[in-house]
């Protein structure tokens, strides 16, 4: 089965690599269920049939890698405005300390 029909099955054409991927899983798994194919089966129907499952399920998980990285970059963002709005309290509350500090020993 040539890689270019697997990339038509995972939508986009641009996705080689993961096209790549889809093939060797297809041949992988015919591999695992040869014994267990009926010699009725029609093996280029099996492959594409099967290339559509595999591709189906690799754009799945892709896509739901991007959302889960595309989450963790704004909780990371998020986070990163919290610490800096704690550091510049923290800040406020130091600099005031020792301009008090500063005060009371001059004072003495």
């Amino acid at each position: 089965m040539p890689t270019w029909s697997i990339r038509q099955r995972c939508g986009r054409p641009k996705i080689r690599k993961l096209a790549e991927e889809v093939a060797q899983a297809v041949f992988i798994i015919l591999a695992r269920k040869a014994d267990s194919l009926s010699p009725k089966t029609i093996l280029p129907g099996w492959l594409y049939r099967t290339a559509g499952y595999v591709s189906s399920r690799a754009l799945t998980q892709k896509l739901r890698r991007q959302r889960r990285e595309q989450e963790a970059y704004m909780k990371s963002t998020l986070d990163e405005r919290k610490t800096d709005s704690i550091w510049q309290h923290y800040r406020h509350c130091w600099t005031r300390r020792c301009c008090d500090w500063t005060r009371l020993t001059a004072m003495h």
